[in-house]
């Protein structure tokens, strides 16, 4: 029999198919039923809720109304006793534990006795309640809004800024026929579990709550950490209709899930609405099978099922197996495994079909491990790439990144893949205009182009960047992605900025003594006049001083070049601590000579094996900064101990301070710490050297500074041969 013909006798089994859809237009019948049933079932869950709302309530009263009755408690109120009535309240609260609040009161309001509380003669809250249970001279039961002074009052806390929600017993007791006092009991309906608890234990409904006007206060469900409001959970407008007064019956969606809702208001004793009380039921509750319906079906779908396997057993080896093969094998095909074939032969269709699944899957097989080599070598040479690369799809979403971008921009791979390009990366134009706006790829046809501009990387340094971006396209020339390359322009930006600065600033240094030489030596030319010999010899101390300064610049930029190029030998040797200090005060004595200088140097300093000329000169230039950036005459101390393996040098001054944002850069080239006094004349050179000269020497420099409050300059050197 050939495969067209046996799908025609496999087709005879959806005669099956009726006795299932028969079985499942039953179940549904029975489930309309049963919804139909609902409003009543809901009602009934409401009314148990309210039952177990009132039960605490109800015991206090029952409980405070039998007391009331008994003559010597009778007698303890009429006598104000407030020690006896404190222990009876006490003994009360271990028979109602749940109870939060105790007080008696005379028939005016005023307070006889609190339990938490020893403040008495006041007029209790809850007037209106105590004034309508003397009128009914019977108890009152009520849910009432305690205030936040009220509780207070009662050394209570408040669960809500706006006070709590309790129910409220208030019982007369007779002194013979007339009324000689009250007493009041209160449970607080937030914060206790047993309300909620009971709600779950005696009712169906797996959604119970109670609401202090618009917060919920007590509920038997799960609500996201910190939520209170009613409106998470109900409807603005049936929030609306409850606070009217009127309950409300319907559906609303809670959590994704619709449920059958009532919602019945809460009244206070003068009739104002002061809360809510509601229940929910799922209606997947109400369009559930009953037992005999679902077994129904289920038998219905057994025997169905019976007809069907002893068919496919008779169909078994002559095609269900060979399908089934060829189609475990095409999912470990499409799971990745290219190397599995098909056993199956014969000359029908089923034969045909597994000999062209075998030759396609070789064929597949070779085109994937080429794709799969060339793919290998485009992702290694991407990763490899020092420049940073990412690529986009036809949806603008990036689907490829490299390491390179996210040293670069410092954001991680699993942030940017997925992510819309569009404004990602917040890529500017040297004007400061969007790329995205101007040169994105995706709005322009051009095959690919180059752009510079400036990304913003996670910690907001400004990268200077060139990229270069080329368009993917497929077989039909329509776009499939865009490839982006970024190459860092941060370092280039910043040797052009340090070159004009030095161009910029050597020029300006430069030029500053040079007119002094020449306008000396041109005065001293003049024909016209005859300068006197002191006058003479003042305009050729000042060609001299000016010459020493220009020397000094032309010997600090030659130093920092050889440093820098480390084309400048280091001639160590070893040298006492004590001798490098005194050395350098030596060279700088004239600078110092109206100077206090304080030389501070432990005991323990070991020999240092250094260059002492290029150690000295750190110490002078610091020394110079120090005497530049502080007041003449105050005083400047040069210390040195040891730390560990390290001698630590320091110079501290009273000056001027240095501000927090300057810190970092203090020791770059050409970089000056501008202030609001006067100028300070200086090339911002020394620091740099001597960041390179301590360098060189395997130790670290920095300073400690504080605005106003002067700054003391660290750097520390190796002790060679130390364990």
């Amino acid at each position: 029999m050939r495969l067209r013909h046996r799908f025609i006798f496999f087709s005879v089994l959806v005669i099956v198919g009726p006795i299932i859809g028969l079985g499942l237009v039953t179940t549904h019948l029975i489930s309309q039923a049963k919804l139909r049933s609902a409003p009543e079932m809901l009602e009934h869950e409401l009314e148990m809720a309210w039952v177990e709302y009132w039960n605490h309530g109800q015991q206090m009263r029952l409980g405070m109304l039998q007391a009331a009755h008994e003559p010597p408690i009778q007698n303890l109120v009429r006598l104000r006793d407030r020690a006896a009535l404190r222990d009876l309240m006490r003994a009360w609260r271990v028979q109602h534990p749940h109870a939060d609040l105790w007080l008696v009161t005379a028939p005016d309001g005023e307070v006889v006795a609190r339990l938490d509380s020893d403040r008495i003669g006041d007029l209790g809250p809850l007037k209106d309640l105590i004034g309508a249970a003397i009128e009914r001279r019977e108890p009152i039961l009520s849910t009432e809004i305690l205030s936040t002074e009220t509780l207070e009052e009662e050394n209570l806390s408040a669960p809500t800024a706006g006070g709590a929600l309790a129910v409220v017993a208030v019982t007369p007791v007779f002194c013979d026929d007339w009324i000689c006092g009250l007493i009041v009991a209160g449970d607080i309906v937030e914060g206790q579990s047993h309300l909620p608890g009971t709600l779950w234990e005696e009712s169906r409904a797996p959604i119970a709550f109670i609401s202090q006007r618009t917060e919920i206060v007590a509920t038997s469900m799960q609500r996201p950490e910190g939520s209170s409001a009613l409106s998470d959970l109900l409807p603005a407008s049936v929030i609306e209709q409850v606070a009217a007064g009127t309950p409300y019956r319907g559906t609303v969606t809670i959590g994704g899930e619709p449920f059958l809702m009532a919602t019945d208001p809460i009244r206070d004793g003068r009739g104002n609405v002061v809360g809510t009380l509601s229940v929910g039921l799922p209606t997947r509750l109400f369009s559930m099978l009953r037992r005999g319906a679902v077994q129904a079906a289920i038998v219905s779908l057994l025997l169905a099922m019976v007809l069907a396997v002893g068919v496919a057993t008779v169909l078994d080896r002559r095609m269900a197996r060979p399908l089934e093969e060829l189609t475990t094998k095409a999912q470990a095909i499409a799971a990745g495994d290219l190397s599995v074939r098909v056993s199956t032969s014969g000359a029908d269709e089923i034969g045909q079909l597994s000999q062209a699944f075998d030759l396609m899957a070789r064929q597949l097989e070779e085109s994937y491990g080429k794709a799969a080599e060339e793919h290998s070598k485009a992702v290694t040479a991407i990763e490899a790439s020092r420049d940073a690369i990412w690529v986009s799809d036809a949806n603008r979403r990036v689907v490829m990144v490299n390491s390179a971008l996210e040293r670069l921009t410092g954001r991680r791979r699993d942030d940017l893949l997925g992510q819309t390009c569009r404004y990602l990366l917040g890529v500017q134009t040297l004007d400061g205009a969007s790329v995205c706006d101007t040169a994105c790829p995706f709005l322009h046809s051009d095959g690919g182009g180059t752009i510079e501009g400036c990304i913003m990387s996670v910690s907001g340094k400004e990268i200077w960047v060139e990229i270069s971006y080329g368009r993917v396209t497929d077989a039909s020339d329509r776009l499939t992605g865009v490839m982006h390359i970024v190459r860092d322009l941060t370092q280039r930006k910043e040797v052009e900025r340090l070159k004009d600065e030095f161009v910029s600033m050597v020029s300006h240094e430069l030029r500053t003594p040079l007119h002094h030489i020449k306008g000396f030596a041109r005065t001293l030319l003049q024909t016209d006049v005859e300068w006197d010999a002191p006058t003479q010899r003042d305009f050729l101390e000042s060609i001299s001083r000016e010459s020493d300064r220009l020397a000094d610049l032309v010997e600090k930029i030659l130093h920092l070049s050889r440093l820098e190029s480390a084309a400048l030998p280091m001639e160590k040797d070893w040298h006492q601590v004590s001798d490098l200090a005194n050395g350098a005060l030596r060279w700088r004595r004239s600078l110092i000579e109206e100077r206090q200088v304080h030389l501070d140097l432990s005991s323990d300093l070991p020999a240092i094996f250094v260059d002492g000329r290029e150690i000295e000169v750190v110490l002078i230039n610091l020394l110079e900064n120090a005497v530049k950036y502080s007041s003449p005459g105050a005083p400047i101390t040069l210390g040195v101990e040891r730390q560990g393996d390290q001698v630590i040098f320091s110079v501290a001054d009273q000056g001027m301070g240095i501000p927090a944002e300057h810190l970092q850069r203090i020791f770059e080239r050409f970089y000056r710490v501008v202030g609001e006094g006067p100028r300070i004349v200086g090339t911002g050179l020394g620091l740099a050297i001597c960041e390179r000269i301590v360098k060189a020497h395997g130790g670290r420099i920095w300073v400690e500074s504080t605005p106003g409050g002067g700054s003391q300059f660290f750097f520390s050197l190796p002790v060679e041969g130390v364990d």
